[in-house]
This record gives structure tokens, C-alpha cells and sequence, in this order.
């Protein structure tokens, strides 16, 4: 910065300027760094709230089992959202642990580490979007289970609530 505030002439200011991005490098390095970097953690912040989400829809197609139902491609739904979010996780943390390294000396040899990580999070965001296609799939499949519960009766069990006719008194 002192540099550039001491030069008297355009030419000098253009090279000064120039040397920011070829000497230091910041800029070329710093600005992918931190888009990566806050989007490995986004990546790891949604897969958390689909774990989470996970954790939710796989106790209610257990219970749907213990009620009898057959939910083995409920299941099946839910194993491969488990795996796509296990899966866009690991991506997050290895885009965290190989671009958080980097420094503004080893560009542009840094190019190649940053194009693998935009990679990886597109990868994670893959699997994030098939996870959530998954778990469409599974709370559908749960819905129609409750209803055709509904319209056959109630399984085996489960307790039956009744409408019992109201009696009016005739002496009013």
C-alpha cells in the first residue's frame, strides 16, 4: 500500500497494481478460498438438519414396521439419504481440510486444490438434493400408509375410538 500512495506516474501505479495479483496473489487465492470455505460449511450445516431430519422420518417408518406395515422401500428411501448426507459431509470436511491451507505463495500450483474442492461441493450439493428427493419419497410413502391405515382400520393392536350415540332425555 505504501508502494502504490508513493507513485507519481500511471505506468509505475499500473505495475504496482499489477503486482498485488502476480506477486501476492491474495485476491486470486483469497476470494475462491472464502466462497469455498463458507460453502463447505453451509454443505455441513444443511446435511446436519437432514441427519437430523433422517433421525425423525426413520423412527416413524420403525413404528410403521412394529404396526405391521410393509415399508422396506420406505427403508430403502431412507438408507440412501442416510448415505447421500454421510456422503456430503465428507465432502465438506475435505473441502475444509484442503482449502483452509492454502497460502497466497503457492499459487498458482493452489489452482488445481481449488478446482478439486468447487468439485467436491458440487458433489455434496448433489447428494444433499438427492437426500431431500429421498426424503420426499419416504414422508409420501408414510402419508399413504396413514391413510390407507385409515380408510382399511386400524392395525392390529391399536386401540379403535368410537362414536357412541348421543340419548336425549324425552322429558324436556
Amino acid at each position: 500500500q505504501a508502494k502504490i500512495d508513493a507513485d507519481t506516474d500511471t505506468a509505475t501505479l499500473k505495475t504496482d497494481v499489477a503486482s498485488i495479483v502476480t506477486s501476492y496473489r491474495i485476491f486470486a487465492l483469497f476470494m475462491p478460498q472464502v466462497r469455498l470455505l463458507t460453502g463447505a460449511d453451509m454443505l455441513s450445516e444443511v446435511a446436519d438438519q437432514m441427519t437430523t431430519l433422517s433421525a425423525k422420518l426413520q423412527t416413524r417408518v420403525t413404528a410403521a414396521q412394529s404396526a405391521g406395515q410393509n415399508v422396506s422401500t420406505l427403508q430403502t428411501f431412507l438408507t440412501d439419504m442416510q448415505a447421500k448426507i454421510t456422503d456430503a459431509k465428507a465432502q465438506s470436511l475435505a473441502i475444509i481440510t484442503d482449502v483452509s491451507t492454502l497460502t497466497p505463495e503457492g499459487y498458482p500450483g493452489n489452482k488445481v486444490t481449488l478446482n478439486t474442492a468447487k468439485t467436491k461441493l458440487e458433489t455434496g450439493a448433489q447428494d444433499l438434493k438427492a437426500a431431500g428427493q429421498d426424503a420426499r419419497q419416504v414422508i409420501e410413502g408414510l402419508m399413504k400408509l396413514t391413510k390407507s391405515e385409515t380408510t382399511t382400520g386400524t392395525p392390529s393392536g391399536a386401540m379403535r375410538l368410537e362414536k357412541k350415540p348421543v340419548i336425549e332425555d324425552s322429558d324436556n
